[in-house]
């Protein structure tokens, strides 16, 4: 999905930025990162499991980007707000697993691309 990998793409580039201390990029693509990923909701199957993999996925970005705020000494309760979408993306995940297990898995194995899963066949 299109919308998918130019997540990836600027996540990948916000974590670079970031890595690279350069924090002005790394801020400014923390917001197409972000979009992107909830742009997702639009576009994916209409099933509590699919539902629930994208909202872990949201969850990890917004995890990560608060991370980064945190490090970047933007804010001070950004790694406790990041810690708290940890907990949400890891219950989502269960959850889903729960309502669909080879629904969740095939999803997780496709959505969670950056873990490079492949589904069994």
């Amino acid at each position: 999905m299109l919308v998918e990998t130019a997540g990836s793409v600027a996540w990948f580039a916000m974590d670079a930025s970031w890595m690279l201390s350069i924090a002005p990029l790394a801020v400014t693509l923390a917001v197409p990162t972000l979009l992107l990923n909830l742009l997702v909701f639009r576009f994916l199957r209409r099933t509590w499991a699919g539902w629930l993999v994208a909202g872990a996925m949201v969850a990890w970005a917004c995890m990560n980007v608060l991370w980064m705020a945190y490090d970047l000494k933007l804010t001070a309760w950004g790694l406790a707000a990041g810690k708290a979408f940890l907990a949400l993306g890891a219950l989502m995940l269960v959850a889903s697993v729960c309502i669909s297990r080879a629904e969740a898995l095939a999803l997780i194995a496709t959505r969670f691309r950056r873990l490079r899963l492949r589904p069994r066949a």
